[in-house]
């Protein structure tokens, strides 16, 4: 604990004697030399100072202890700001990778021809379309849940005598949600929207 009140007006009054009042050097004078040591003051002043250092001594402890539990919280806190720092980095390293494991956001232009989407994929747009064209989905277990996948027909071409045909991805072994085999837009200009489902199943959104 800190010194205090008496306890810290003993020291400070004990270390003052010890640093001012005692004279080892000159002889002892009950007036002028009340401190001295020489000519019989030993006698006086021997004990006197035993217990000054002794005083000085106890509150030098104490300021020790308060400087080592100081030392300890001081220890403590940085041990948690460093546990928190690691957390913190782990928390970011985690949503660096939930982002990594995102599609990247964007447009992806399809000129009049066939097309394999990509798991980084987020909106394919048929820009230009002169005869049916296939869009093969990709797997769809590796496709970031979540993350809707949309197929747009741009080019406003888009009928029954020039369809968009969007498959399941060759070899995934993948289904679309109420669909046999192929899901076929047949409308200018209007979106389809699909989001990962249960393992190997495309849903429809829209």
């Amino acid at each position: 604990m800190p010194l205090t009140g008496q306890v810290k007006q003993a020291f400070d009054t004990a270390l003052e004697r010890l640093k001012t009042f005692y004279d080892g050097q000159r002889p002892y004078d009950p007036v002028d030399n009340p401190g001295g040591f020489r000519r019989g003051g030993n006698v006086v002043n021997f004990a006197p100072s035993l217990q000054d250092v002794a005083e000085v001594g106890s509150g030098i402890g104490a300021m020790a202890a308060e400087v080592a539990q100081a030392a300890d919280l001081v220890s403590g806190k940085t041990t948690a700001a460093l546990a928190a720092a690691t957390r913190a980095e782990s928390a970011a390293s985690a949503a660096e990778a939930t982002l990594d494991g995102k599609a990247v956001r964007g447009s992806t232009s399809v000129n009049d021809s066939d097309y394999q989407i990509l798991q980084t994929d987020v909106q394919v747009v048929m820009r230009t379309l002169t005869a049916p064209r296939a869009i093969y989905l990709p797997d769809v277990d590796t496709y970031p849940a979540g993350q809707d996948l949309v197929i747009f027909d741009g080019s406003g071409n888009c009928s029954a005598e020039r369809p968009i045909l969007i498959y399941p991805g060759p070899g995934t072994g993948d289904a679309i949600a109420y669909v046999d085999s192929v899901l076929i837009l047949e409308q200018p200009y209007f979106p389809l929207r699909f989001r990962r489902g249960t393992a190997n199943l495309w849903v429809r959104m829209s």
